[in-house]
Parts: C-alpha cells; structure tokens; sequence
C-alpha cells in the first residue's frame, strides 16, 4: 500500500469551495482554519478564533512556500471570508487572530448559484428553466439601512434588493471606540451586560460621519462621560453618547474653566509692631511665646481702634 493514501488525518478538500475561492489551496486553508476554530476554546466577542504565525500555518501547508501562504491568507481576507484581530496579550505582539465570516462564505455561494443558473442551458422543451433573482450588492453597506432596506415585490419583474450589514475590523475607529466605551463602563458597573459592539461601532461611525465629530473629540467625551459622577451613570451606550454630546460638550467646558479664588486681604502690621525688643532676641523666642506675643499684638490693635473711635466722637 502506497505511504501516499490517508491512514492518518487527511487535509478536506471541497471541490466547489475550491471553484469558489479560486484555487484549491485557498480552500484547503480555509478548511483548516475552520477546523481549528472548532476545536478551540478561543471565543472573544462571541466568536471562536485561532492564531499563529505565518511560519507556524506554513507548517501545516509545507507544499506550499512561506510566501505564498501569507499571500492566500491576505486573499481570504480581502474576500471578507476571513476576519482578523488581535487579542495578544503584548501590546507588541503582532500575531493575527483568525476567524471566518460564514454570512460572507454563503453569500459568495448563492451568487455562485445564481451564476449556475443563469448559465444553465436552455432544453429543447423548455424544462428546467428557472427565472433567477437577481442580487444587487452594495460594496459600501452599513446597519443604518432605515432608507435603503426596500424590498420591491418579485412578481412585478423588479430586482430584489439584500443587504448585507458592515462588519467593523477590530482595529478600525469605531470598533475601538465601542471596546473602549464597554471598557470604562465595567470600571462603574462590573456586571454591565455585554453589548453588540458592532451594533455600537456602527453608531460611533454616525457620530463621526453624520455629526461631524472628530475622533480625538469622541475619544475624549467617551472618558468624560464615563467619569463624571451624574453622567457615568445615564451614559451606558453609545446612543445615549450621541444624544447628549452638545450637552456633555457644554459642561465639559464648563468645568474645564478655572474657578476664581477668594481673595483675602491681611492687615499689614505697623513698624513698631514687628520690631522685637532686644532682650528677648537674646533669649530668644519659643514658638508658644510667639503666638502669645501676636495674640498681644491683636488685642493692641483692637484698643487702638477703639480708642480712634472714641476720639473721633469727642471732637
């Protein structure tokens, strides 16, 4: 028997998921990575992740160079099939985290299909013809789709519209505007529920985009916000946070204001007043001699102005 054929764990290759991605060594990979995303227990954010090095995957695919793995991967990626992060640990760790998109893997399936279809030749009676709907994708496409989520009826002969919902890098703006959010939250309210952080990155791209707000701004009435002793608890989404920025930015400046200080003027005491006699120079002067001699000193004072006052009404 040839050492060639499978006695042990053989690497699956589906022929139509090869058509798909182009190639089947990108199947082969993506293959892999689903493998071992189930058999981890990796879960960030609600999803099962694996990481390694480039040198370590190119392990698994020796027949493959080095080079040429790294450039499937970066591939699957740009085909949205393969979603990366970083959940290191070390900050200078650089070791990309793995996980697939499988609403972007069908999705790629079913235009296949429509393709097939499409495709498919016509029979001399006319059997198996199927009328296919046709599928329009927005290569700029968000969650906010209150105004473009309009599906028109198939039986006028109109295209049927999908929508597929923005998916946020973990490295992007607005997801780490939400992580960061979540982040301060638990510092107030350590058993906050967890959030849809997409959900949340997408409301911190209207901010950004729709009001206008600068990313420094944002970042900076997300740590106020969560700080301040009224606000960190009423602002627990980023809906709240948008909903009371202009307010949050007038009190933040507020504060930010210096307050004036009060001024108190102390009597200036007279020459003779602060001269010391020499005999207790020498002797010198204990610190309880010392307040004595001012409280001396006031009460002098104070018979002085009484004694003007007097004076003042007899003339």
């Amino acid at each position: 028997m040839s050492n060639l054929l499978f006695d042990e764990r053989p690497l699956v290759l589906q022929p139509r998921l090869a058509f798909l991605l182009g190639g089947s060594d990108e199947a082969i990979i993506l293959q892999q990575v689903h493998y071992w995303t189930q058999k981890n227990t990796n879960i960030k954010d609600g999803y099962s992740w694996v990481y390694n090095s480039m040198k370590e995957w190119h392990k698994q695919f020796y027949w493959i160079s080095e080079s040429s793995v790294k450039r499937i991967f970066t591939k699957l990626e740009k085909k949205g099939v393969l979603v990366t992060g970083n959940y290191n640990k070390a900050k200078f760790d650089k070791t990309k985290w793995y996980r697939i998109d499988y609403g972007a893997l069908d999705e790629m399936e079913q235009r296949l299909g429509q393709f097939d279809l499409t495709n498919r030749p016509k029979r001399p009676n006319g059997e198996g013809q199927v009328d296919p709907t046709y599928t329009i994708d927005y290569t700029e496409t968000t969650t906010d789709i209150n105004n473009t989520s309009e599906t028109q009826n198939v039986s006028d002969g109109a295209p049927k519209k999908t929508i597929k919902k923005k998916e946020y890098n973990f490295d992007s703006k607005e997801y780490r505007c939400a992580l960061k959010l979540q982040e301060e939250i638990l510092k107030n309210k350590p058993n906050f529920k967890k959030p849809n952080l997409q959900k949340w990155a997408d409301t911190f791209r209207l901010i950004h985009e729709r009001d206008k707000r600068e990313w420094t701004e944002i970042g900076e009435m997300i740590l106020y916000a969560t700080q301040d002793d009224f606000w960190k608890a009423n602002i627990l989404s980023p809906d709240k946070l948008r909903k009371h920025f202009d307010l949050l930015e007038a009190q933040r400046e507020r504060d930010s204001k210096p307050r004036k200080k009060q001024v108190f003027q102390r009597e200036t005491l007279p020459d003779w007043a602060k001269d010391v006699p020499e005999s207790r120079k020498k002797r010198g002067i204990k610190k309880t001699d010392s307040v004595r001699i001012n409280a001396e000193i006031d009460a002098l004072l104070k018979e002085l102005e009484l004694d003007d006052v007097e004076g003042s009404g007899t003339s």
